[in-house]
């Protein structure tokens, strides 16, 4: 299985609010938005520096990562990409340094200023909701044939899509933080959950329409996470 076919079989489970905001991922210029990020020059430790991608050579063979010149490193990545994704998710970094690949993002900020003008809280749990099923649904696929099929690069590729969903979490999260609503607390733990189950009645509604389209070990995860 190539990663155009893997994402076209996800795309059908993914919930329905994150389907009508996202970029359609098996496309070649979404998945270039992936495999080709800007390098953000901005350093959670300091603020600034120098940012620059830099190879590592490792036991595993050549890796790389993004250092800044006042001494920060983020994580190992096989490709510059992957390391500069990883970067991107440190604690300190800010969400909006980068263009997020999975959303269209005229789209998605278009979404965020009217969910502002009304019932903000609301539309952010259920956006949260929609991002927790995205996030096991990705890896759900990951723990099946499908993945195992995808060459090394392929995989790193697909590796990516949660790094991303975190980012959109965060980015959530500080703005519920702004509204003064924690997204530890009772209340907003069980509007979420209840998002939840919205999430998941709505996919059970439409199960006949995509159930096709999923390969089989897929197909049983996509059963079992939506109690099909």
């Amino acid at each position: 299985m190539n990663v155009i076919n893997y994402l076209k079989v996800e795309f059908e489970a993914y919930p329905r609010l994150f389907r009508d905001l996202a970029n359609f991922m098996p496309k070649q210029e979404s998945i270039d938005r992936v495999t080709n990020p800007d390098l953000p020059n901005f350093c959670p430790k300091c603020q600034g520096g120098q940012i620059a991608v830099k190879q590592v050579t490792t036991k595993q063979g050549e890796r790389h990562r993004v250092e800044c010149s006042c001494g920060k490193e983020g994580p190992l990545g096989v490709s510059e990409f992957s390391a500069i994704w990883h970067w991107a998710t440190m604690k300190g970094m800010p969400t909006d340094l980068m263009e997020n690949p999975l959303v269209n993002t005229e789209r998605y900020w278009a979404t965020r200023r009217k969910w502002a003008k009304g019932d903000e809280v609301s539309h952010l749990t259920a956006w949260l909701a929609a991002l927790n099923f995205h996030k096991r649904v990705c890896d759900a696929h990951r723990d099946t044939p499908d993945y195992q099929a995808l060459s090394e690069s392929d995989k790193e590729f697909v590796d990516m899509l949660p790094l991303l969903n975190r980012i959109l979490r965060k980015e959530a999260t500080a703005r519920l933080e702004e509204l003064n609503i924690s997204l530890t607390s009772e209340e907003c733990q069980r509007k979420i959950q209840t998002e939840e189950s919205y999430v998941a009645n709505d996919r059970k509604s439409v199960y006949e329409r995509f159930r096709d389209m999923l390969t089989p070990g897929f197909h049983f995860k996509v059963r079992e996470l939506y109690c099909i």
